[in-house]
């Protein structure tokens, strides 16, 4: 009997003693504030703020979408040239003409920044793919650069942009060299939309007379009266001009008794109807 309340006295002790544990631990946590018992289950301020900037990076570079076709923003990919006028680039949609008078050197990028219409000059990648779908004219005391700055190839519409309020035009575009045009290390040639490939029905000739004519494709064409040189250096030239017949236009390059002491060197040109050069004196390099 004596062993037995022993043994009761001590399993009471040892209850009492878990008891007043348990009630001392609750008290502490109890005095807790809530602030402190969650900070250990929070990010740091710094850390938050990073992942949340890595979220916004990602979503910034956003890549577009199949409904959006293959153009991009050009703005988004070229700052704003702070050296060319705006006013000096203009665009006439009864003629469906670019005219660049600038001054200073001017790039397809400061005609886009400037017209921001995919109708009239595309950029549809961003290595520098290009789709000119209007003339081009570059007016005496200005120079346009198609090069490797912004440039890997400039495809010229084949189709004819028709509609109400726009005035007859030529059969196809030109891009027409009053001024100076500088052409390297890019491929320019024309390109029919409705095929998504190269325009291909030029037309022929024969030494008999013969003409099989041509549908109208674009060409560059270099006026007498231009105020600088052409130079077309290590591009591609091709898929130019059409067959009009006899005495007719259609050359897909021409230098018509302009542009004086021009480079023409290094380059790869085929597949370019009629393409003639006529100077007062030779070219430099051809």
């Amino acid at each position: 009997m004596q062993v037995y309340d022993y043994l009761s006295l001590s399993i009471d002790t040892t209850s009492v003693a878990i008891v007043i544990f348990t009630l001392i631990t609750m008290a502490v946590l109890l005095s807790l504030s809530p602030q402190t018992a969650n900070s250990q289950f929070l990010p740091s301020p710094s850390s938050a703020n990073q992942a949340g900037n890595t979220v916004e990076h990602k979503g910034s570079h956003k890549a577009p979408s199949p409904s959006e076709g293959n153009t991009i923003d050009p703005s988004s990919l070229h700052p704003q040239s702070n050296t060319t006028s705006p006013g000096c680039i203009n665009y006439n949609p009864s003629t469906r003409k670019i005219t660049v008078s600038c001054s200073s050197p001017v790039r397809l990028t400061d005609i886009d920044n400037k017209l921001h219409d995919i109708s009239i000059l595309a950029k549809q990648s961003a290595n520098g793919v290009w789709f000119l779908n209007a003339n081009l004219v570059i007016a005496k005391g200005a120079t346009l650069h198609i090069d490797s700055t912004d440039t890997k190839w400039l495809k010229i519409s084949s189709k004819l942009t028709r509609g109400a309020g726009i005035a007859k035009k030529a059969p196809a575009y030109i891009v027409d060299v009053h001024g100076s045009l500088k052409i390297d290390s890019v491929k320019i040639t024309s390109w029919d939309p409705t095929t998504n490939y190269y325009a291909i029905t030029n037309g022929s000739r024969t030494g008999s007379g013969v003409f099989i004519f041509g549908s109208p494709r674009p060409s560059i064409v270099v006026e007498n009266n231009t105020t600088g040189t052409t130079d077309i250096t290590n591009s591609e030239i091709a898929y130019l001009g059409y067959e009009q017949g006899k005495h007719k236009g259609g050359s897909g390059l021409s230098y018509y008794y302009g542009g004086d002491g021009s480079n023409i060197r290094n380059n790869d040109i085929h597949h370019v109807v009629l393409w003639t050069i006529y100077f007062w004196r030779r070219s430099h390099d051809y």
